[in-house]
């Protein structure tokens, strides 16, 4: 049976925008992958979004009541979901608490992580990831990091998209406009 929490998850709203963009990626060197989270302070709408340093990018909504710190677990996840035969990722995350998880869990397992069971289900599968090699660095947010950036606009565009009003094929040419200005950026 699918975890309840699984079903308030409403990144499937976007996912096929998620999977238009990383169509079976493979990368044949070193990738970095630049994470974030947003959540409204107006009425608790969460999204996610990352980007690569080839192009590569997805962004998901989870709906209301979530926390920062799940958006950006999330956003993890799903980027080394989606990698293909990658030997050695970096991914950049600009929240420390996020990463301390990320660590503990590694570490220790499922059952050594003391968080909420949305967190826990945003954690599951990082230990199974096909990358053989994952660093997991800080990065200063709003610093003017290109990838940083990217993919904070991209987690406000998937917050904005779960609070209604903003069309896929409105989210998609955003999300693809936000794609080509980090690469121009790079």
């Amino acid at each position: 049976m699918a975890d309840p929490l699984e079903s308030i998850d409403r990144h499937h709203l976007l996912s096929p925008i998620a999977e238009a963009s990383t169509p079976g990626v493979i990368w044949d060197g070193p990738a970095v992958i630049a994470t974030d989270g947003s959540v409204s302070h107006h009425n608790g709408h969460a999204g996610w979004g990352w980007i690569s340093n080839r192009g590569a990018f997805g962004l998901g909504a989870l709906g209301s009541t979530h926390d920062v710190c799940h958006s950006e677990l999330s956003g993890v996840r799903d980027a080394l979901a989606r990698v293909r035969d990658g030997r050695q990722v970096e991914v950049l995350v600009d929240s420390t608490e996020a990463i301390s998880l990320i660590d503990r869990y590694i570490r220790e397992g499922d059952s050594s992580v003391f968080v909420s069971r949305r967190r826990r289900a945003a954690l599951r599968g990082l230990d199974r990831t096909p990358v053989r090699e994952v660093t997991i660095s800080k990065v200063a947010g709003h610093s003017g990091h290109p990838l940083n950036e990217g993919a904070d606009r991209l987690s406000k565009l998937a917050r904005r998209a779960s609070e209604g009003g903003l069309e896929p094929a409105t989210v998609w040419k955003q999300a693809c406009g936000i794609r080509d200005d980090v690469m121009a950026a790079l």
